[in-house]
């Protein structure tokens, strides 16, 4: 992992503000790294140190810094440092002018008392049927459990429980999968198959070494899935990471669902394999070599990786694009407590993705 070095944006012309040092000075701190270490562009899951379990410590850190509470939006937007200090920019003497609650209140008008592990996991679980998400199903689920742990203790427990509701309301015929990306094969040319760790927080480490979890081939874009179909999604052998035969096209091809728990569009990776398919503009394919250690012990390999065009200048703009889907009436949400939750069906987003860009082929990037 990196400190995001690479994409070293300057701030604002002017210099910095008095919220901007101090916001910084607070997430190098957390992190523990020094202040000239950390690029505007660094982000959760991206960066040393940057975990869902130092999120937390750090949304409490800048609480404390600068006197608000924050709310489950709030949270969900502090994704990077970017973000960060564009958000206590707003208000007089670095005070945000963004959504805040009190103590005592919850994001949903829970009470506090009632933000406990039991009281949240039921809730969860009520809301799940309401989302579409059925006995049988194929559900991919990409999650943030911030919002979770202040409140509710032990991570690993957090973690049991709430992979728990999941496949109580999956069943035996359903299959929970969840993204467990590693970086090394890109970074350092090595990949553990049983050891390398995911980067995708929490609940994807713990589910990763869950007994009976099996595991994609891909290196980078590896998932890892529990239930029915585990052994036909290990079985998928497809070189690039989006690619025909790819586990997301298998997932899509067999009426698979996404639930995104606690995180925004942003991280749907679901985008990335419609840009694939379609072979949008903007990526290229490139060949990652290095070495694989599995049961047969260290192999080199070469693997497929559908890269960003770095001469194009542009980003994901999944979020603005989630909108649509939303405004298309393709998504279903609900909140539990501080928690989001929105789902789709992977058939139903891939058709409207699919001709959205038919239309704008950069439909979802932005300059």
């Amino acid at each position: 992992m990196t400190s995001g070095s690479k994409d070293r944006r300057s701030l604002p012309t002017g210099g910095p503000t008095d919220s901007d040092s101090r916001a910084l000075r607070v997430v190098a701190s957390t992190l523990g790294c020094p202040e000239a270490g950390l690029s505007r562009a660094a982000k959760i899951n991206e960066t040393q140190g940057w975990d869902s379990l130092t999120h937390v410590q750090l949304m409490l850190a800048l609480e404390k810094e600068f006197g608000v509470r924050l709310d489950a939006e709030a949270i969900m937007r502090f994704t990077s440092l970017d973000r960060i200090i564009d958000h206590f920019r707003k208000g007089p003497s670095g005070r945000t002018a963004g959504p805040t609650v009190s103590p005592a209140e919850s994001a949903a008008g829970v009470p506090a008392a009632e933000l406990d592990l039991d009281g949240l996991t039921g809730s969860l679980r009520a809301a799940l049927p309401g989302l579409g998400i059925e006995p049988g199903d194929l559900l991919l689920v990409h999650s943030f459990l911030g919002m979770f742990l202040p409140a509710c203790g032990s991570p690993d427990t957090v973690c049991e429980r709430i992979i728990g509701v999941l496949r109580h309301t999956l069943g035996p015929r359903g299959t929970l999968v969840l993204p467990t990306f590693a970086r090394a094969f890109t970074r350092k040319g090595t990949f553990d198959r049983a050891n390398t760790p995911s980067e995708m927080g929490l609940l994807t480490e713990f589910f990763r070494k869950l007994p009976g979890v099996r595991h994609t081939l891909h290196p980078y874009h590896r998932f890892s899935a529990l239930g029915a179909r585990a052994d036909e999604l290990a079985a998928c052998d497809c070189r690039s990471s989006f690619g025909p035969g790819s586990p997301l096209h298998v997932m899509h091809r067999l009426g698979g669902k996404v639930l995104l728990f606690s995180v925004d569009w942003e991280v749907c990776t679901f985008f990335h394999y419609v840009e694939e398919q379609f072979e949008v503009p903007y990526r290229f394919y490139k060949d990652i070599s290095g070495t694989v250690v599995g049961d047969e012990g260290p192999l080199e390999e070469t693997w497929l990786e559908y890269a960003g065009n770095l001469g194009r200048g542009c980003e994901d703009s999944f979020n603005a694009f989630g909108r649509r889907v939303e405004s298309a009436g393709l998504c279903r949400s609900a909140r539990v407590g501080p928690v989001r939750l929105k789902s789709f069906r992977m058939d139903k987003v891939f058709e409207f993705t699919y001709a959205a860009l038919e239309q704008d082929a950069e439909c979802l990037v932005t300059p």
